[in-house]
């Protein structure tokens, strides 16, 4: 992770207890660009990659070329971060995205994606 720089910082669904942060690694070998969400609900005005937990990761060997994907098993199950993750190759992909939104609003307490608030 030490290779990869800082391209832009933003919100997953406009939540800000969930950065989501894009990564880019100079050179030719591996994923050149990390997506990373953060579950930083710490009750704290502040987030740290070294405090609180990644619970999904999509690794991108071009800019629309994904390589693989993590979805943190405990967040897509429970709701909270367990440090063991779901692999998944790029035909997943999809599913493992919706997943992670199901996960994120079970756990804000919100309802489940096409159903009303």
């Amino acid at each position: 992770m030490a290779q990869f720089t800082p391209m832009s910082i933003s919100r997953f669904n406009d939540d800000p207890d969930s950065p989501l942060l894009l990564l880019a690694k100079p050179g030719e070998a591996g994923p050149q660009f990390l997506l990373l969400i953060v579950d930083a609900r710490n009750g704290k005005d502040t987030w740290s990659l070294r405090e609180d937990a990644a619970v999904f990761c999509l690794a991108l060997a071009a800019p629309t070329t994904i390589q693989q994907v993590f979805l943190d098993e405990g967040f897509a199950s429970r709701g909270k971060p367990s440090g063991q993750f779901i692999a998944a190759g790029p035909e997943a992909a999809e599913e493992m995205i919706v997943r992670l939104m199901e996960s994120h609003r079970r756990s804000r307490g919100l309802a489940r994606l096409g159903q009303p608030v």
